[in-house]
């Protein structure tokens, strides 16, 4: 939060400069009468809500430092030398539709509430085998939950044989209720563990899609003030023209820093979804291929 409100800073500063500098270029052309008092006004205003627009961003940043005093539990005073820098976003970097299936099985594996229903489910079933085992020693029971490499999800088996209804009904019925609701919450952990990583999966897209768009109009700005500077080296035009579409840059990435900020915010929300930072794209298996198959690849 920090390095972003002094990154808004530095963008608002710069915004309030150029405009000024539009301004008296501006202010310059009136005086040869040619530009109209209403072109003036308008860059007024502009300036005095860029102004506004600063002084609320250096109060971000004021906040954002009290904010990160109080998680460390240290004076304000203690951080106000503190540079943040931003590092680029990794989670959302490269998420192919094979590496975002991996990330929902990963998920499953990392996100310490489905070791806990599992836990608790396996305490139950244990509970059920012990009732089970008093009355039928010699029964074996299948294992009570297994790994779906299909659906990348821990499969319960709640079946039980029919013999075990007619004895010792009592323990057993209410141990094989208790794993019941245990074997509901695994499923409902397991479904919303799938649903975080979608939404965040999809986050990530919807930011990288944003974050194109905005580099689109950086690119765009950069050929208009490319032309409005040789236009105005060769004479044909005034300093304002370039100063103008200088300004259109300024916000062009502006909007781009804020795309990128977007996106390393959605990896920080896919990471959560799935448990930590993702492993490197190596460190994941192709789905599409044969097991024998990835192992040989070079």
């Amino acid at each position: 939060a920090l390095a972003h409100a002094t990154s808004d800073v530095d963008d608002a500063r710069e915004e309030v400069r150029m405009l000024e500098e539009v301004h008296g270029l501006e202010r310059a052309r009136f005086a040869e009468a040619a530009l109209g008092a209403s072109e003036l006004a308008r860059t007024s205003t502009e300036i005095q809500t860029a102004r506004l627009a600063l002084a609320e961003a250096e109060r971000g940043v004021l906040e954002a430092r009290a904010e990160l005093a109080r998680a460390l539990a240290v004076p304000v005073r203690a951080v106000e030398s503190v540079e943040p820098v931003l590092d680029g976003p990794v989670a959302c970097s490269s998420l192919d539709p094979a590496r975002a299936e991996m990330l929902v099985a990963g998920a499953i594996g990392r996100r310490h509430e489905v070791s806990r229903a599992l836990a608790e489910y396996a305490l139950a079933e244990s509970r059920l085998r012990l009732q089970v085992a008093r009355q039928y020693p010699d029964l074996e029971l299948d294992p009570g939950f297994i790994w779906d490499q299909g659906v990348h999800r821990w499969t319960l088996a709640l079946a039980l044989p029919a013999l075990l209804a007619s004895r010792n009904r009592g323990p057993i019925g209410e141990a094989r209720a208790a794993r019941e609701v245990a074997g509901i919450a695994v499923t409902e952990v397991q479904d919303s563990v799938f649903a975080d990583v979608e939404l965040a999966v999809q986050r990530c897209r919807g930011a990288a899609l944003e974050l194109a768009a905005a580099d689109s109009l950086v690119a765009a700005a950069a050929r208009l003030v490319e032309r409005d500077r040789a236009a105005y080296q060769r004479g044909e035009t005034s300093r304002l023209e370039p100063a103008r579409t200088e300004l259109q840059l300024l916000r062009a990435e502006r909007a781009r820093r804020r795309a990128g900020r977007g996106i390393a915010i959605a990896s920080l929300e896919l990471e959560r979804a799935i448990g930590g930072p993702p492993p490197q794209a190596s460190d994941w298996p192709d789905p599409r291929l044969d097991p024998q198959e990835e192992a040989n690849r070079p």
